[in-house]
């Protein structure tokens, strides 16, 4: 692996971790005798883009590297938010915490990274699936084939909870973006959402109809996605549980699934070698009816979002610009006429309150 060019192949044994500090590319460090001939098995890159670690099979002399911790191959890395450590598992069930402090982002001399304290843990009876760092940075969340998820304490790898329900391999484990719950996949066809907070599972969403491999948080948290060895990618609302799509682009297993930054976008990848870009075009669709002044089709709209969460409404019409929330407002006073319509009417004039009010000022209603 070098810096500008990154080959993953499959491996299957000594793992490796490298981190590679940004400077490095400034520095010219790497070179054709830097290339790492080794295959990699996982890489992560921190939120600030400013730091790539990278699980290879033997140790390269590209980098000092943190290595013969793991007895097993090195199945995944994952920052914290702030990007001060990563954390790494293996198939031996351990997990391993790595401190980063911010002096290791001015370092040219990797051999400096020797000198950072990690912390290890027998995390599971089993092999770990998926490790997950909280957007908080004090939490890790793993999730194994002994059908359990535990978290852990990021200050001294703790035990903080354990989560069992799953009656068969947890796939994977992912933090929700804006509320103290997390979201756990597994083999037994289900998801559940539950409470950091409390330790506790809040539901189980059904309708997989074979291994759920990975999900993610979708729509600033509101939904979730999902995607199985069956080549389905599906789409939850969490308030109601309720599967708002089921999409059909891969032609066998999704094994992976990236949420864009602004979370109206993700991106699912599959062992038929695909990679499908899916965007949620709701709020475009409403844009479109609203400047073609078609009530029907607005309202419409309106009342498909009607049994969703909340806020994912709100988000929806919260992307509309001024004039068209002003002629959404006009249509919801119409509807809000006759009760067959009020309930939506009333969703709109809930969400758009603030704006009603100013609506009103400019019209000399107050």
């Amino acid at each position: 692996m070098c810096i500008n060019h990154l080959v993953v192949v499959n491996v299957d044994d000594a793992p490796v971790i490298q981190i590679i500090p940004p400077n490095l590319i400034e520095y010219n460090y790497c070179d054709e005798n830097d290339v790492v001939d080794d295959p990699v098995l996982t890489f992560a890159l921190s939120s600030d883009d400013e730091l790539l670690a990278s699980g290879h099979k033997r140790d390269g002399e590209l980098l000092k590297s943190w290595k013969g911790q793991h007895k097993g191959p090195l199945m995944k890395l994952a920052f914290n938010e702030t990007g001060t450590c990563v954390a790494s598992h293996s198939i031996n069930s351990t997990i391993i915490e790595y401190g980063l402090s911010k002096i290791t982002r001015a370092i040219s001399n990797c051999e400096a990274l020797m000198k950072y304290l990690f912390r290890t843990a027998i995390a599971h009876d089993q092999a770990i699936d998926s490790i997950c760092l909280s957007m908080s940075d004090d939490l890790i969340a793993t999730g194994s084939q002994d059908k359990t998820e535990k978290l852990w304490s990021v200050n001294d790898l703790s035990l903080v909870g354990i989560f069992r329900g799953h009656i068969r391999a947890v796939w994977c484990v992912k933090f929700s973006p804006v509320d103290q719950v997390h979201l756990t996949s597994s083999a037994n066809m289900t998801l559940r959402l539950r409470s950091i907070t409390e330790l506790r599972c809040l539901k189980t969403i059904e309708g997989h109809d074979c291994s759920v491999l990975n999900c993610a948080f979708f729509n600033n948290g509101t939904q979730i996605v999902s995607c199985g060895n069956d080549g389905l990618v599906k789409v939850w609302t969490i308030e109601n549980n309720e599967c708002v799509s089921t999409l059909d682009k891969h032609a066998s297993e999704v094994l992976a699934i990236a949420v864009s930054s602004d979370n109206n976008k993700f991106v699912t990848g599959g062992t038929d070698s695909r990679l499908v870009f899916w965007r949620d075009t709701t709020a475009q669709a409403l844009q479109y009816a609203i400047t073609l002044d078609r009530p029907l089709k607005v309202f419409k709209i309106i009342g498909t979002l009607s049994g969703k969460q909340t806020k994912y409404l709100e988000t929806v019409i919260g992307q509309l610009n001024v004039d068209q929330k002003e002629t959404i407002i006009k249509y919801a006073s119409e509807w809000n006429k006759n009760s067959r319509n009020s309930y939506v009417a009333q969703l709109v004039l809930s969400s758009l309150m603030p704006e009603i009010i100013v609506f009103n000022a400019r019209n000399n209603r107050l």
